[in-house]
C-alpha cells in the first residue's frame, strides 16, 4: 500500500490529499501538448494515467488551454459503459476532440488509430500495460508514426522503477520474440524477487548474516522438507544458476497445492520457483526447441526422481491417450448416427475419427502432433513410410478417402493406435 501512495505522489499528492494540488507532471504536459498540437494543429492525442484524480487535474487543464477532451474511465463507475462508447466515438470522429483521457480501462481493447501521439502521466509495473495503452493507437491501418511520451519523477520510486521495467520487457522479449540472451536475464521468484525489487526501487541492500553463524546447505533443506510434505510427488530440484542463487522444483501435485508450496517457500531466504509436472515438462520442450536455454546451459540438477522425465515417452503417452479418447468419442458418435439411417450426418465424424486416431499414431512415433489441420491421406502416406501403419490399413484410409465413408478405417486405426 505504501509503495503505491508513493507512486501516487510521482503524480500529484492530490490523489492521496485534495488540498495538495502541487503538480509538476501538469505543468509539464501544458507544454508537451503546445509542442504536440504546434508540430500538427490536427494531431490527436491520448493521455493515460492510473489515477481518476490526477486524470481530473489534466480535465481542468484542457478546459483552460480551450481543447476539447473525450472522457474513459471505468474505476468509479461515474461514467457509465454507454457513455464511454459515446465518447469514444467523439473522439474518432469529431475533429475538434483533440484530447483522450483514460484510466487503464482505455488500455486494452480499442482501437483509436485516429491518435498518433500517446502521453503516459504515469508508469505501471507491467510492462505489458504500458505497451497496451501504446497499442491503442499504434493499430492496424495507423498510417503515421504514433509518438510516445513517458513522464517520470526524476530520483523517486518512479525513476528506479524503469530498470525493473527494462529488466521485465527484455524476459519478454527473450521468451516470446526470441530476441536477447534470455539465459542472462536473472528470473527470481518468491521473497526473493520480493527483496530484489525493494532493493531496485528503495536502492537499498539486503542484510547479511553474521559472519559467526554457522553456513546451512538450503538445496538440503529444502529436499528435506518437499520430500516431507509431498512424498513421492517431490520429482526434482534444480539449481540453474549455481546453488546459491534460485532454485526450480517439481511437484506432482494439484495447482492449488503448487500455490500453496510457492507461498509457503516464498517465505524464506531463497528463491523457489515451484512448478507443476506439466509445466516441467513443457520448459524441457521448450529448451529442446531452442525457444529458451537454461542458465549456463546446465539445469543443476540437485535431485530428480525415478518417476520423472523431461516430457518425453511419459508426455508423447499422455497425449497419444487423449487422443485416443478423443477419437473413440468420435467413432460413437458417428456409429450412433449411422444406426439411426443418418448416414450422411455419420461421415463428417467418422472422417475426423480417422484422422485424430492418425494424429495419434504419428505422436507415438515420436513426432510432434500435426493438429487438427492435418491431412488423414499424408499422415497415412508418412506413417506407411515410417513402417508406423500396415498397408493394409493405408489401403483402408485410401478407400474411405475415395468413397466417403470412414467408420471401418476409423475403427481399424484406432485399434491399431490402442496397440
Amino acid at each position: 500500500m505504501l509503495l503505491g501512495c508513493m507512486r501516487m505522489t510521482c503524480d500529484t499528492p492530490y490523489i492521496l490529499d485534495p488540498d495538495v494540488r502541487d503538480c509538476p507532471k501538469l505543468v509539464e504536459l501544458e507544454r508537451i501538448l503546445g509542442d504536440l498540437l504546434a508540430d500538427r494543429p490536427q494531431r490527436k492525442i491520448m493521455i493515460f494515467s492510473e489515477w481518476v484524480r490526477m486524470l481530473d487535474l489534466v480535465r481542468e487543464l484542457a478546459i483552460e488551454m480551450g481543447l476539447d477532451f473525450a472522457w474513459h474511465t471505468r474505476h468509479t463507475g461515474a461514467v457509465p459503459q454507454e457513455r464511454r462508447r459515446a465518447e469514444i466515438a467523439r473522439f474518432r470522429g469529431d475533429p475538434g476532440c483533440r484530447l483522450f483521457l483514460s484510466s487503464e480501462s482505455g488500455g486494452v481493447g480499442l482501437n483509436l488509430q485516429v491518435a498518433d501521439a500517446v502521453v503516459n502521466l504515469d508508469l505501471p509495473w507491467n510492462p505489458a500495460k504500458l505497451e497496451q495503452r501504446i497499442a491503442r493507437a499504434w493499430r492496424k491501418h495507423q498510417s503515421r508514426p504514433v509518438s510516445v511520451v513517458n513522464l517520470i519523477t526524476e530520483d523517486s520510486i518512479e525513476h528506479r522503477m524503469l530498470f525493473l521495467l527494462d529488466q521485465k520487457q527484455g524476459l519478454a522479449d527473450g521468451v516470446l520474440d526470441g530476441l536477447g540472451d534470455v539465459g542472462n536475464i536473472r528470473m527470481p521468484s518468491g521473497r526473493g524477487a520480493f527483496l530484489e525489487r525493494m532493493e531496485a526501487v528503495m536502492a537499498g541492500t539486503k542484510p547479511r548474516a553474521p559472519q559467526d553463524q554457522a553456513p546451512q546447505d538450503p538445496a538440503s533443506r529444502l529436499c528435506e522438507g518437499l520430500r516431507e510434505r509431498h512424498g513421492d510427488g517431490f520429482l526434482a530440484l534444480f539449481a540453474p544458476g549455481g546453488a546459491d542463487e534460485a532454485f526450480m522444483a517439481v511437484v506432482d501435485a494439484s495447482p492449488e497445492a503448487v500455490e500453496e508450496e510457492s507461498r509457503r517457500l516464498g517465505d524464506g531466504n531463497v528463491a523457489v520457483e515451484v512448478m507443476d509436472r506439466r509445466t516441467w515438462e513443457m520448459l524441457c520442450r521448450l529448451e529442446t526447441a531452442g525457444v529458451l536455454r537454461f542458465s549456463g546451459g546446465d539445469r543443476g540438477e540437485l535431485y530428480r526422481s525415478q518417476h520423472l522425465d523431461d516430457g518425453g515417452a511419459a508426455a508423447r503417452q499422455r497425449r497419444v491417450q487423449e487422443l485416443t479418447a478423443e477419437a473413440d468419442r468420435k467413432l460413437r458418435m458417428a456409429t450412433l448416427l449411422a444406426g439411426g439411417d443418418f448416414e450422411a450426418e455419420a461421415r463428417v465424424p467418422a472422417a475426423e475419427a480417422m484422422t485424430t486416431a492418425l494424429r495419434a499414431l504419428t505422436v507415438g512415433t515420436g513426432a510432434d502432433d500435426p493438429g487438427e489441420t492435418a491431412q488423414a491421406g499424408e499422415l497415412a502416406d508418412r506413417l506407411f513410410e515410417q513402417g508406423a501403419l500396415p498397408l493394409h490399413l493405408k489401403r483402408s484410409v485410401e478407400g474411405a478417402l475415395a468413397d466417403g465413408s470412414a467408420l471401418i478405417a476409423a475403427s481399424d486405426l484406432l485399434s491399431h493406435a490402442r496397440g
